[in-house]
């Protein structure tokens, strides 16, 4: 059905469309023209030498006046100075020859320097012509008022389902701007408001390569994983997180990467905190392939068992002595990738089996895949009997049976319900019945707490 409008309807629309909303759209068109404009044409630090030139020559000869364009070019460009000078030249020329057209300017210089004593001098300043701005100008310079502002820009974006990376504009910057230290906050309030999903993790490393400071990198991530944690996130959010992790800090077994002086106290122990979380996720990876994957029969009671005390293997160990390791007569490099393979030695003797050795302090312990016995061996400190604490981890294993103690007594579980604190420092304890409970027992009075 099409409806036709009378002549004298359609005039007057047409007569409110060129008479009112025409005027209203080409100021608001020509307002942005000149704010864009001006934002996207900064000029260069050629010019900003060639004002300090004019200055120069000013104070030698004490004659002439820097122009509004000079004026218009020290204010974007008024952070590049060493520090005595930027307060130097923000008294002496743009306070004392305010000029509306360097408002642009020191906004933008105020969300490069953010966070500094610098930043709240311009921002002081800026509040005090606040009544000079175009309404586009006051739009973007309330998300610039400390300390709500970076808040209220991350709400924004959030509500309005704006990707973080698409932010600039709205503080009339440039989309290649957005490595500008205002963003970092932004993107804390930003991150903390998200779920850790999927999505979340590729915006996220996607607006850190973009901001491509590797010290926010410490930061941020940090502050993802803690909250991870704190979700318990499921086992593939962790796996990418781990990988987001590696790619944009490092290997969380390097210490080395996971240190910077430059951080304040709480973001130091947050990124070693971060560190560890990573680490006990990657253990509880390795530790669930082992059992899942490494043989023909997979043991997925045993996998749910020992990734809980993936983080004791941690919280018991240093990176002095290795703590974990997987010996196997079988090819796992297909199973095990990256950072897994560092704990994987390849048997080339004896009968097909895989075994996982995890040392908890003065014990180490021996599962076997093949075989359904746990050895248990506490360092015994006797040169005139080997001490399978050790000889465990050395070379000197060439094959799974290696491994065994052919001295111990077998744990009885009822030994080990009525007789625990009596029982030999070496022993084996077979996976029967209610083994869980007894191993969990077992592993208790020995310190080892889940």
């Amino acid at each position: 059905m099409i409806i036709k409008y009378s002549s004298i309807r359609y005039k007057s629309v047409e007569a409110f469309v060129r008479d009112k909303l025409k005027p209203i759209v080409d100021a608001q068109i020509q307002q942005l023209q000149l704010i864009s404009g001006d934002i996207c044409n900064i000029p260069s630090d050629a010019n900003l030498q060639a004002v300090i030139g004019r200055l120069e020559e000013i104070k030698a000869t004490n004659y002439g006046v820097l122009s509004v364009r000079d004026l218009r070019i020290l204010s974007f460009h008024i952070v590049a100075l060493p520090a005595p000078l930027r307060d130097y030249f923000l008294d002496k020329y743009l306070v004392k020859n305010w000029k509306p057209q360097i408002l642009n300017g020191l906004m933008h210089s105020l969300l490069l320097c953010w966070n500094s004593l610098f930043a709240e001098r311009i921002r002081k300043l800026l509040q005090s012509h606040e009544n000079e701005m175009s309404s586009l100008q006051v739009s973007a310079f309330r998300y610039m008022k400390f300390p709500s502002g970076c808040n209220m820009l991350a709400d924004y974006l959030y509500n309005h389902r704006i990707s973080i990376i698409d932010s600039p504009p709205l503080v009339l910057l440039q989309d290649n701007m957005f490595h500008y230290s205002f963003f970092e906050d932004v993107m804390i309030a930003y991150f903390n408001k998200r779920t850790v999903d999927m999505g979340v993790l590729m915006l996220l490393e996607e607006a850190l390569e973009r901001h491509n400071v590797g010290r926010f990198n410490k930061i941020l991530i940090p502050i993802i994983v803690l909250k991870a944690y704190n979700n318990k996130v499921s086992e593939e959010i962790r796996k990418e997180l781990i990988a987001v992790a590696t790619r944009l800090i490092g290997n969380p077994n390097d210490l080395t990467y996971w240190q910077d002086d430059t951080l304040n106290e709480e973001q130091r122990r947050n990124l070693l905190q971060a560190r560890h979380i990573l680490r006990t996720w990657m253990i509880a990876r390795l530790i669930d392939k082992v059992f899942t994957k490494a043989a023909s029969t997979s043991y997925p009671d045993r996998a749910r068992f020992w990734k809980k005390y993936a983080e004791h293997l941690l919280t018991q160990n240093d990176d002095s002595r290795p703590f974990l390791k997987v010996l196997s007569t079988s090819t796992l490099s297909t199973i095990l990738v990256g950072e897994e393979r560092r704990f994987y030695r390849r048997l080339y003797q004896g009968a097909d089996n895989t075994a996982l050795l995890m040392r908890f302090g003065d014990y180490t312990l021996v599962e076997l895949l093949e075989g359904g016995c746990m050895y248990v061996y506490k360092n015994m400190h006797n040169q005139d009997y080997r001490n399978y604490y050790n000889y465990v981890w050395s070379t000197s294993v060439s094959q799974v049976e290696d491994l065994k103690d052919p001295t111990v007594k077998v744990f009885l579980q009822s030994d080990i319900y009525n007789h625990l604190n009596t029982l030999p420092n070496n022993g084996r304890i077979a996976h029967r019945g209610n083994w869980e409970e007894y191993f969990k027992r077992f592993l208790l009075l020995r310190g080892i707490i889940v």
